[in-house]
């Protein structure tokens, strides 16, 4: 079953309740989440159990805890001031927005795929980010192809994912039947003259310049400074070419199991050869 998101919930205390006992108690979530907001461990004790409510400063803290995108904050503020406000008609009023944004997603989740393509406003989003390419190539992974498989091997929140995995059905990215998400019939293409093609490859050095952190004897990173003629360059880079081609034709027959990047730079360093 596909793990609840802040979407599927009406009151911000029985969200929070629901994210803050992921872990249990081991994890200390519930104190860390307190020092997030400036507030003792007791106190949080009492909103979850409804007798006091947040603050709209601690809410906006509690954003950036729980890491929700703008819409998420958005919504969740909403969920805060409604549950806060004291008179009806200012209750009724927040719940209306709640409705409407709930009634906006409801359509996007039922909207048909006609485009075989990306428009340029999904490839801006889709290339923002390392994570939305990550969950998309995961989908050819059989273990990977829920979401919480996909929580667990990528280490991302339940509300990111989600949040990816709607993306990647409403643009037409994957597919899904039952519980199971799998790539989907959209091509995916970005060429060199792209404006999103800088991004890419920031993304993914990124991803890369994290992966150092882990010292995984699995992971290999190589850096290197040379001295060499021009036309050496050009033997360097004929090679590394080669190298891709090679490794295309392993990845092309090989049985979906795991996810990689690759990245490979070589670069003149002297302006006269940029």
């Amino acid at each position: 079953m596909i793990e609840k998101s802040l979407f599927d919930f009406g009151d911000y205390r029985a969200y929070l309740r629901h994210v803050l006992s992921r872990d249990g108690a081991r994890s200390g979530l519930r104190t860390k989440f307190a020092q997030s907001l400036n507030c003792q461990s007791s106190y949080v004790s009492q909103v979850l159990g409804g007798d006091v409510h947040l603050s709209l400063e601690q809410a906006y803290r509690a954003n950036e805890f729980l890491a929700h995108d703008q819409s998420q904050a958005h919504f969740f503020m909403l969920l805060v001031q409604q549950s806060r406000a004291g008179s009806h008609d200012l209750k009724k009023y927040f719940q209306s927005q709640i409705d409407l944004i709930l009634g906006e997603r409801s359509k996007i989740k039922n909207r048909v795929i006609t485009s075989q393509e990306l428009t340029e406003s999904q490839q801006a989003r889709y290339y923002s980010h390392s994570d939305y390419a990550s969950v998309h190539m995961c989908l050819a992974v059989p273990k990977f192809q829920t979401a919480r498989a996909l929580v667990e091997g990528l280490g991302l929140s339940p509300d990111r994912v989600e949040t990816i995995l709607e993306f990647l059905l409403e643009s037409g990215l994957a597919e899904k039947k039952n519980e199971r998400y799998t790539i989907g019939a959209v091509h995916l293409h970005l060429g060199p003259e792209s404006p999103f093609l800088q991004q890419h490859h920031i993304n993914w050095r990124l991803e890369a310049l994290k992966k150092m952190n882990t010292q995984s004897t699995k992971h290999l990173h190589y850096s290197a400074t040379y001295s060499l003629s021009r036309k050496d360059f050009e033997k360097l880079r004929e090679n590394l070419l080669q190298v891709i081609e090679k490794n295309l034709a392993v990845v092309r027959p090989s049985p979906e199991e795991i996810v990689v990047c690759q990245v490979i730079d070589l670069i003149p360093l002297s302006n006269d050869e940029s």
